[in-house]
């Protein structure tokens, strides 16, 4: 039997993939799976797979929290990564941050249309 935080964090996984597009999230993991090297708070010899879990966050946190600021919703995130994304990385949130940042940004910049511009991060 599913605890009440399995079935909201199922419920809230849902709701999220019904408001992204799969292949917006495909894109946005090949852009960053490219592109992650080139990040300001790139830190030498970490592979991608140690900041997926936070670009993941970012993508999905801007279709889950539509017309939010990051700085508004921040302290959320932060506690959600702690308690999911972070087992999967050795990122602690201060090194994750600027990757969720990041792709919340690009996320927004392909709502408007200009994703092409780099991270301002």
């Amino acid at each position: 039997m599913a605890t009440q935080q399995q079935q909201d964090k199922s419920r809230n996984n849902d709701n999220m993939q019904a408001r992204i597009p799969a292949q917006e999230l495909d894109a946005q993991q090949r852009y960053w799976r490219e592109h992650f090297q080139s990040e300001p708070y790139y830190a030498q010899g970490r592979d991608f797979g140690a900041y997926e879990p936070a670009y993941r966050l970012g993508v999905e946190a801007h279709g889950e929290y539509p017309g939010k600021q990051f700085p508004e919703i921040e302290d959320k995130l932060r506690m959600r990564y702690e308690a999911n994304q972070k087992a999967q990385t050795q990122l602690d949130w201060a090194q994750a941050k600027q990757a969720v940042r990041a792709a919340w940004d690009r996320s927004e910049r392909a709502l408007l249309g200009d994703a092409s511009k780099p991270s301002r991060h």
